[in-house]
């Protein structure tokens, strides 16, 4: 999980605008974080659409890849998102990718669901990984450790080329969109906004808003660390 926080002014009026990073399952310690955070603000934009039918069919190729994970790391679906504990405060929570589905091209789906497919016969191998080498998302243990290695290479295999395409092709597209969505919804409506995303958003969507927003850094979570390899 990453979190900046910022300060702007639009109109006259000064905002404070936070984008969360998150895995979108938490660990306790996550959870911990936006029980903490997502009181503070107004407005909470989501990544995602209500509209996603295709896409959420073939998440349930993913199923038995998401339960591995779960079984192997120390996340858990009972662990409040940010979401969640949005919902249950109340706070007015907007979907900022509506347009999702077209963003999508028919190969990039059918390189999804393909991955999908791939996963669950690979997902036992996927737990025995997670369980000796721990969360990749957490910093400083084995699998994080490899992951940067790997990027220091510069190296890719071609089944780590084909879910990038899959998963990434898109990527800089959405990103605009979001960040354009949450100008809209930091200009049109009262209040403080806090932006929830994919961990590998967060960065890209951080880009485009600076490019019509001027932003104050006032809060990072983590510390800044010269190894990145989500991106």
């Amino acid at each position: 999980m990453k979190y900046k926080e910022y300060l702007t002014k639009l109109d006259g009026t000064d905002k404070k605008l936070g984008i969360l990073g998150e895995a979108h399952l938490y660990t306790k310690d996550e959870s911990k974080f936006a029980k903490e955070l997502v009181p503070n603000f107004d407005i909470v934009a989501s990544e995602g659409s209500n509209r996603e039918a295709y896409l959420h069919q073939i998440g349930i190729l993913y199923v038995p890849l998401i339960l591995a994970y779960v079984a192997a790391t120390n996340r858990s679906f009972n662990n409040k998102r940010a979401i969640d504990i949005a919902e249950r405060h109340g706070k007015k929570i907007i979907t900022l990718d509506d347009s999702v589905e077209e963003l999508f091209s028919i190969p990039q789906k059918l390189a999804i669901g393909l991955s999908g497919a791939i996963s669950i016969p690979l997902s036992p191998f996927i737990y025995v990984y997670y369980k000796l080498l721990n969360d990749p998302s957490k910093r400083n243990n084995k699998a994080y450790k490899r992951i940067v290695e790997r990027r220091k290479k510069g190296k890719k295999s071609l089944s780590s080329k084909f879910f990038s395409y899959a998963f990434t092709k898109n990527m800089n597209v959405r990103d605009k969109v979001m960040a354009e969505n949450s100008v809209k919804i930091l200009k049109e409506r009262t209040g403080d906004l806090l932006v929830v995303c994919g961990e590998l958003h967060l960065d890209g969507i951080i880009d485009n808003l600076q490019k019509t927003l001027e932003l104050s850094e006032v809060r990072s979570f983590p510390e800044e660390s010269n190894e990145n390899p989500q991106n």
